[in-house]
């Protein structure tokens, strides 16, 4: 085998590994984002369900109910969070 087979093989080789990386740290966003076009009881089944009709129904739900109050103290706590990371990082800066 010449030098340049053996190069491209490796090649190959990393990326098939770095495909495999980037899919094993992707899946659990993206089952996260395909439950979310679920309905509740597609989304609570056991086993899974793999194929279903997506649906915003229940977004739509979330958002037409008491969902503000909920948004404005997740947005406090938050920059709160992040106000206070800064002020105690700014002295290692």
């Amino acid at each position: 085998m010449t030098t340049s087979m053996v190069g491209m093989r490796s090649k190959i080789l990393w990326s098939v590994v770095g495909w495999l990386v980037v899919f094993v740290f992707f899946f659990p966003v993206l089952w996260m984002w395909l439950e979310g076009l679920k309905t509740e009881p597609q989304a609570a089944s056991s086993p899974p369900t793999i194929l279903f009709v997506p649906t915003l129904s229940e977004f739509q739900e979330v958002l037409s109910g008491d969902f503000p109050p909920f948004f404005i103290n997740s947005a406090i706590a938050r920059s709160a969070s992040t106000l206070l990371g800064l002020v105690v990082g700014q002295p290692a800066a």
